[in-house]
């Protein structure tokens, strides 16, 4: 079995200026990652406390320098593979690049020059300051978003922690470009950044060009930064809040420690204990044999800082959430009372050093997790030191710190509950007007199915245009094709640059998002109702009067090509491709929208310039507007653009339908783990069996979060470190897929237990409670994904579009809740069927 990654050690050093320096050396492929720690987050603000003033900085500091502008910036990233961005934190902002490794040294001057020359053109600070709004409105829509900050503010009555990253609305708008400036001439220090470089580097030459490039920053003078003390809490603290959703959120959690604290590996063991997997206790008692929750989430956070937290994150029934927080509390207090087995003991260690070497498999991530440790601690080995306490903690620190930390007088419990004129009894939206009786449908002259629904709750409006295409219809040498063409549809139009509708959009904070898939391709908008018009009239435009430049082109395919190179490090899409490959044959590049390399590098503007005219029209479109809108009103707008758009008169080629090519192959390949894929054709979209298909998938392996008699053994067992499986449903067929990632010496005895499981699935080996649990997980899951706007518009538009109907998705839950038990046994043995069967295994190439 191969070392874990961190056996790369990071050379560390300091400049004269103070800035810590950390490279790690990693030639296993052509890319570096650059990451650069900034101690600028929410509770450092100073005097600008609440306005979320580093956020803002955060977005401003790459939009213009004294050498170049935001265009020069925006064109160099995308040279190098556009990977880069940066996020804030309550404690620090961090900005990234990962490139090819030959642009190493242009990215690493970028952003030298950012951080040292940044000019806050003014325009692009209002622009900024209308995406951050948007950002805000946005969170506001989030409920796990907003259920958060009113926890951190329950449980801190002092400390800044309780002050929301982005700030108050209130205080932000009040910030002016000079606020910027001067937030950034205190807190941007060469002293207070660290600087990490991973990956396919000479440490030696790196170091020079580091040197040269940042050895001239100049210290600043700030203020020191000081944190106030919380007093203790002497009691329970409990907050409801309410907002416009379906279910209830609940966070409970204790107040712990910071980072240095010896309790700090107990409190991660216990946290393992109680939430790692199926089989831990919250998951076994309150969620599955209670069945109070649908899913958690159980994480310790224990900063550098004394504002440690250590919490449960659950969803649940509205009419649950009393009994859902009482039993995991209960629970939780278990531990100081009873306890914890040996065995628990045993697993929870072995999961948590499996989490640390899984977690290292990327130069990103072993770069951020060197950096974190270096810019929090000051030792870039600390979290392998970590993992050595934590494998040596015992019964007697565990007792301890369950008896220090929970009890109810160091308590907080927040809820966030559906409004109550919302509440109705299993009803999926929040309406007393059924959705499905609002969705309006209109065909248009040119053939355009117009799908409207007004939903009044938010002032928020999405927009869905899908057309037949994608990858299903590449040409057979030309595949990636139909995904070059949807990301050209922003690279310009007849009367707008690319840089004018990234301006126009971001302006106002809205979003305008081409897609490709299999079948179909479109694009995608979200605004505010107020910004309607210009996000509606933009969508038209680049759907219209794409003029796919030539330069633009050149762009988008060396990032197709970027990408297609990133995601062959990435052990999952390596292995889906193999998988794809044995089970599809030559048509396994439809299940690869980005296309293949060869194919890319091959083709030219005017190949993906006649895609665009013969597919890219109305004749078989789908427009779909849901939100803040009047349908009468809209309707209007589209009969005046959309509806004046002509026939193109190209009819859609004949597609043969997609067989499965049963068989086994094995591959060697650069990765760590070995992966096993099985694969088994199943129903398509059209046929009433995929609910009971659906279900079947939930038993074996739950839907998006782990679950299901595979997880179950397999995890229980320790042989794999992941198991999955997921479903696809298309016009002409179907497939079940299902993977593991384990060692190689487990490897045999894995896929013999996934062959075991699913003959028992087939035999007929299900209880009444493994169906109802997986129902259960069905319409939770469905629930889940469709809260938002956006969600419900696509969910529409891909039904009328599949023929299966456009209030497909408010009819699932019916659906699946009509399935029986004989159904679910009977596709069990029809599609489960070893004769169907494809069986890939990748291993790790010999060293």
């Amino acid at each position: 079995m191969k070392g874990s990654n961190m056996n790369r050690r990071p050379f560390k050093l300091n400049l004269d200026n103070g800035m810590s320096v950390i490279l790690i050396e990693d030639h296993r492929s052509p890319l570096v990652s650059i990451q650069l720690f900034v101690r600028a987050g929410s509770i450092y603000e100073g005097k600008y406390l609440g306005t979320g003033v580093s956020h803002f900085v955060e977005h401003v500091i790459g939009t213009g320098t004294t050498t170049r502008s935001r265009h020069d910036i925006d064109r160099l990233i995308e040279l190098m593979g556009n990977i880069a961005n940066a996020y804030t934190s309550r404690d620090h902002t961090k900005y990234y690049h990962t490139v090819p490794s030959k642009y190493f040294e242009m990215a690493l001057e970028l952003l030298a020059d950012y951080m040292q020359n940044p000019t806050f053109p003014p325009e692009e600070v209002e622009i900024q300051r209308g995406v951050i709004l948007s950002e805000l409105n946005k969170d506001n829509d989030e409920p796990t978003r907003r259920l958060l900050d009113n926890f951190y503010e329950t449980a801190f009555r002092v400390h800044p922690v309780r002050i929301p990253i982005g700030g108050y609305r209130e205080l932000f708008e009040k910030l002016s470009r000079d606020d910027l400036i001067d937030y950034y001439n205190t807190a941007y220090s060469p002293d207070r950044m660290t600087l990490v470089i991973a990956g396919d580097i000479s440490p030696e030459k790196t170091r020079e060009k580091v040197s040269e490039l940042f050895g001239g920053f100049k210290r600043k003078i700030g203020e020191p930064i000081s944190l106030p003390e919380e007093p203790p809490q002497s009691s329970t603290r409990r907050s409801e809040i309410s907002a416009n959703v379906e279910i209830a959120y609940g966070i409970m959690g204790f107040r712990t420690v910071s980072l240095f604290h010896e309790d700090v590996p107990a409190l991660e063991v216990i946290a393992a204990i109680l939430g790692t997997g199926e089989s831990c206790r919250i998951s076994r008692i309150v969620k599955d044999q209670k069945r109070l929750i649908h899913s958690f989430d159980l994480w310790s956070d224990t900063p550098a800082y004394n504002a440690g937290i250590w919490a449960v994150e659950f969803e649940t029934d509205p009419d649950k959430i009393e009994a859902a927080s009482s039993a995991i509390l209960e629970e939780i207090l278990r531990v100081g009372s009873e306890g914890v087995t040996d065995e628990e003991l045993r697993k929870a260690k072995a999961v948590l050093e499996s989490e640390h070497v899984f977690a290292t498999q990327s130069i990103e991530e072993i770069a951020n997790i060197i950096g974190a440790d270096e810019y929090m601690t000051g030792d870039p080995n600390f979290s392998e030191r970590m993992l050595e306490r934590i494998k040596v903690v015992d019964h007697e620190e565990l007792l301890r710190a369950a008896e220090r930390y929970f009890n109810e007088d160091n308590l907080i419990i927040s809820i966030l509950m559906p409004e109550r004129s919302f509440v109705t009894a299993r009803s999926v939206y929040m309406s007393e007007k059924p959705l499905r009786h609002r969705i309006r449908r209109f065909i248009l002259d040119n053939g355009i199915r117009l799908l409207l629904c007004p939903e009044s709750e938010s002032p928020v409006v999405a927009i869905t245009v899908i057309m037949p295409g994608g990858s299903r219809y590449d040409p057979f040498e030309g595949s990636g094709a139909f995904q070059l063409m949807s990301r050209m549809l922003l690279k310009g139009t007849k009367s707008r640059t690319a840089q004018d509708i990234a301006n126009e959009i971001e302006s106002v904070g809205a979003s305008l998002d081409p897609f490709c898939g299999r079948e179909f391709f479109g694009c995608s908008a979200s605004m505010l109702s107020k910004d309607f018009k210009l996000g509606f009239e933009t969508l038209f435009d680049v759907l219209r009067n794409s003029i796919f430049d030539p330069e633009q082109f050149l762009k988008v395919k060396e990032e197709a090509i970027a990408e297609i190179r990133s995601e062959s490090d990435d052990w999952v899409t390596v292995s889906k491709k193999r998988f794809y490959q044995t089970m599809f044959g030559r048509r396994a590049h439809e299940f690869y929208p980005v296309g293949e390399l060869a194919h890319i590098e091959k083709l030219t503007p005017h190949d993906v310039f006649d895609i665009y005219l013969r597919y890219c029209v109305p004749d078989n479109m789908v427009l779909s507007i849901f939100g803040d809108i009047d349908p009468d009103e809209v309707k209007e707008i589209v009969s005046s653009s959309f509806g004046t758009w002509p026939k193109s008169g190209y009819p859609l080629p004949q597609i043969p339908p997609l067989k499965v090519k049963p068989g086994e192959a094995t591959f060697e390949e650069d990765i760590f783990q070995e992966v096993i894929f099985l694969g088994y054709p199943s129903a398509p979209i059209g046929s009433k069996r995929r609910f009971a298909v659906k279900v079947l998938k939930a038993i074996l392996s739950g839907m998006d979060y782990p679950g299901g008699r595979l997880y179950n053994r397999l995890r229980n067992e320790q042989s794999v470190y992941l198991i999955h499986a997921y479903t696809y449903f298309g016009p002409d067929m179907g497939y079940i897929a299902i993977y593991a990632a384990t060692t190689g010496e487990n490897g045999d005895q894995t896929l013999k237990a996934m062959l075991e499981e699913i003959e028992r699935v087939r035999r007929g080996d299900i209880s009444e409670e493994e169906l109802e649990a997986g129902k259960n997980m069905c319409i939770s899951n469905h629930l889940i994904s469709h809260q938002t706007v956006s969600d419900r518009s696509a969910s529409a538009a891909l039904g009328e579009s599949y023929g299966i109907g456009y209030d497909h998705f408010i009819r699932y839950e019916e659906e699946i809740g009509k399935v029986k038990m004989d159904e679910v046994i009977s596709v069990a043995r029809e599609m489960l069927d070893e004769s169907k069967r494809v069986i890939v295994i990748l291993k790790p190439q010999e060293q």
